[in-house]
C-alpha cells in the first residue's frame, strides 16, 4: 500500500490547536523559556523574569497556569512544551548541548523556536534501528534511514 505524504499545512494547523492561544507577552515569555532551557540547565522563574523584564510573581503565575511545564525539586523549569533537559527517547544536539524532546513532532518545530539547527537521534519504534535527522529552523535537512515515517518514530503516534 502506498502512503500519501501528510499535508504539512493541515498537520501544522491541527497541532497548533493543542497549544493555548498566546498574547504578545505570553509569546515573549514562552520563547524566552525555550531559549533559556536550550542552554541545557534548569531555568529559575526569577531569572526568566529578569530576562523578559517582568515581575517574578507574574512569570510564576503564568508558568503555573500553562499545561506542560515541568519542574525539578527546586521549582526550576526542566521541561516545557516538548523540550526538556531530562533524558527522553528523542535526543537533540543543539549548539553543542544535549537536550531532549518528548515526541518526534517536537523535534520538527523546536529548531525554528530555538533559532538553530538540531541533530536528532532516536530509534524506530518498530525495529529499534537508529533514526537520525538534521533539522534547521527552515525544515528537515536530512533524515535517515531511507523510508523514515512518523508511526515508527513517534511514541505518541498509534499504528
Amino acid at each position: 500500500m502506498l502512503r500519501t505524504p501528510p499535508d504539512i499545512e493541515a498537520l501544522s494547523e491541527n497541532l497548533l490547536q493543542v497549544f493555548p492561544a498566546l498574547d504578545a507577552t505570553q509569546k515573549k515569555l514562552s520563547l524566552a523559556l525555550y531559549r533559556e532551557l536550550a542552554h541545557g540547565a534548569p531555568v529559575s522563574p526569577p531569572s526568566l523574569a529578569d530576562r523578559v523584564e517582568m515581575p517574578a510573581e507574574t512569570v510564576v503565575r503564568q508558568l503555573r497556569s500553562w499545561p506542560g511545564v515541568y519542574y525539578d525539586g527546586e521549582q526550576r523549569v526542566v521541561g516545557f512544551w516538548g523540550l526538556t533537559i531530562a533524558p527522553m527517547p528523542h535526543r537533540l544536539r543543539a549548539d553543542g548541548r544535549e537536550l531532549y524532546a518528548w515526541c518526534a513532532w517536537d523535534t520538527l518545530f523546536l529548531p525554528a523556536l530555538l533559532g538553530t539547527s538540531v541533530e536528532v537521534e532516536s530509534s524506530c519504534r518498530a525495529s529499534g534501528a537508529p533514526v537520525r535527522l538534521t533539522v534547521t529552523p527552515h525544515g528537515v535537512e536530512s533524515a535517515g534511514p531511507a523510508g523514515l515515517s512518523c508511526p515508527s518514530f513517534c511514541p505518541r503516534q498509534k499504528r
